[in-house]
């Protein structure tokens, strides 16, 4: 899941967003099925380092991946929205603030029951049982 972040910019942010979603799924390989982008907007955002900058509305971006993801595929993920975000939203890479939350096996609830990461790797995440 991809929580982007920003100033209210005029962007059609479902247009960006769907742009991301091919962009990192080339990028990366990954099917677009995997990721869920969405975008909320802050009322303002005070950032001293960029009062004298050129842009002066960073994006911020959360991303949360399963903890089977390796170092670089995450490095991959995450350059791949930052060019991303430059082309389609034009905001330079380096405005672009990315963190990624990588959760343990079991703390992932997601389609009725809690993940395994062996199940979301094959991209089906299996629902456990009511029982379990």
């Amino acid at each position: 899941m991809v929580r982007i972040t920003s100033v209210p910019l005029g962007l059609d942010v479902n247009e960006v967003m769907a742009g991301l979603s091919d962009d990192v799924s080339r990028d990366t390989g990954l099917d677009r099925n995997l990721m869920t982008y969405y975008w909320q907007t802050f009322d303002a955002v005070y950032c001293p380092a960029l009062k004298d900058a050129i842009v002066q509305q960073p994006i911020f971006v959360d991303m949360y991946v399963p903890g089977f993801m390796t170092d670089e595929v995450i490095a991959g993920l995450m350059t791949s929205l930052a060019l991303s975000l430059q082309e389609r939203a034009g905001i330079p890479k380096e405005f672009v603030f990315i963190h990624t939350h990588v959760p343990k096996e079991g703390h992932v609830y997601i389609a009725g029951g809690v993940a395994k990461w062996q199940e979301l790797e094959s991209g089906v995440p299996q629902v456990p049982s009511a029982k379990g």
